[in-house]
């Protein structure tokens, strides 16, 4: 009752992202996160297990009414990285929150998975599992990956799951200079496949743990990352656009089960505009939605959006209230007022149809 009273007057949270662990052993090239954490202090330390397990039960409470186990409609905690599974608590902290009704997803590079590790996935409760595959093309996604055998992980990941009805398995892949000429194959591949549940596309951001600065893609250490030919990434997002409404008539018509293709139009048309020219790509006039996000760093601070202060910490174990409190109302203030020309909502919580549905 304490925690429904703190919580009544405040804005219902949206998501929550707990980035369980910064540690990696891939070197991917479209993130750093395997690299020393920019923004880690060096005195910082991750919380235990009890604060981890306070934290999420308190997050329970106060969305108690969203707690609806695997359904998609339910409270979501995606337990990210780093690579979350070499982390050695993710799995207890998966049945934790599993078993309070939540909703929960690993994102991985698959590496980790094989039939022992599947049969704990499976036990841990987790409802969802999201691999990442950006081509059809071993070389390509390996080296990309930056590890000998990336793209071998992957399928032998999806075999070792097949046993199992949860969690369900989904692909997620990056949109980038070297993989979109395949993106098409490799979403047509997804469909066709009897044990994957979905894919996403994601367009290539500014790699994660590096200094957020406009004209990114200019520099030299990510010239392999941003498409040369404006022209033919367009159209590899038209067809994109093209397989959705496909997908979306045979549903319709009953002839397929679900649409895999996750991405929604109005996002596939904000691909469009941002591959066009980033720097005049805008969200739109709608305010940001991360103002009712909470996302987690490995050391416990929590955030709403990462380029605004921390509003807490899993440490001092008073969530609720810093939720609530003057600090992050102010934060909030910000977000909604905040006119970056910021290209993470093209990806990141991707709400239905916001932030582009105005495009």
């Amino acid at each position: 009752m304490i925690l429904e009273g703190l919580f009544a007057k405040g804005p219902e949270p949206g998501f929550c992202c707990i980035g369980i662990t910064d540690h990696c052993f891939f070197k991917c090239k479209m993130c750093d996160k395997w690299k020393t954490d920019i923004s880690v202090k060096p005195e910082s330390r991750p919380p235990a297990v009890k604060e981890w397990k306070h934290f999420i039960y308190q997050l329970s409470r106060m969305v108690k009414h969203r707690l609806k186990g695997h359904s998609p409609g339910s409270f979501e905690i995606n337990f990210a990285g780093g690579e979350s599974l070499t982390h050695p608590h993710t799995l207890e902290l998966v049945r934790y929150a599993s078993d309070l009704g939540f909703r929960t997803v690993i994102p991985s590079n698959g590496y980790l998975i094989d039939k022992r590790m599947a049969e704990k996935l499976n036990k841990a409760g987790l409802s969802a599992l999201n691999l990442s595959l950006d081509s059809l093309d071993p070389a390509i996604h390996d080296k990309f990956r930056g590890f000998p055998g990336a793209y071998k992980g992957v399928m032998r990941a999806i075999e070792a799951m097949r046993p199992y009805r949860f969690p369900e398995i989904g692909i997620i892949t990056i949109i980038h200079d070297k993989t979109y000429k395949g993106t098409v194959d490799l979403v047509k591949w997804v469909e066709s496949h009897d044990k994957l549940n979905w894919v996403l596309c994601m367009a290539i951001m500014q790699p994660n743990n590096t200094i957020f600065e406009s004209g990114w893609y200019s520099r030299q250490d990510f010239s392999e990352l941003w498409p040369k030919d404006k022209a033919a990434v367009i159209d590899t997002v038209g067809n994109l656009i093209r397989i959705k409404k496909e997908e979306e008539e045979r549903h319709r018509k009953g002839h397929a089960a679900a649409v895999k293709l996750v991405n929604t139009m109005p996002q596939l048309s904000a691909f469009r505009n941002y591959f066009s020219d980033p720097e005049s790509f805008v969200k739109n006039e709608r305010s940001c939605n991360l103002d009712n996000a909470i996302q987690v760093s490995a050391v416990g601070e929590i955030y709403m959006c990462y380029h605004y202060d921390q509003i807490g910490s899993v440490h001092k174990g008073d969530f609720p209230k810093a939720w609530k409190a003057r600090t992050a109302s102010h934060i909030r203030k910000k977000i909604k007022s905040c006119r970056t020309n910021c290209h993470e909502l093209i990806n990141c919580y991707f709400e239905d149809e916001y932030p582009f549905d105005a495009l």
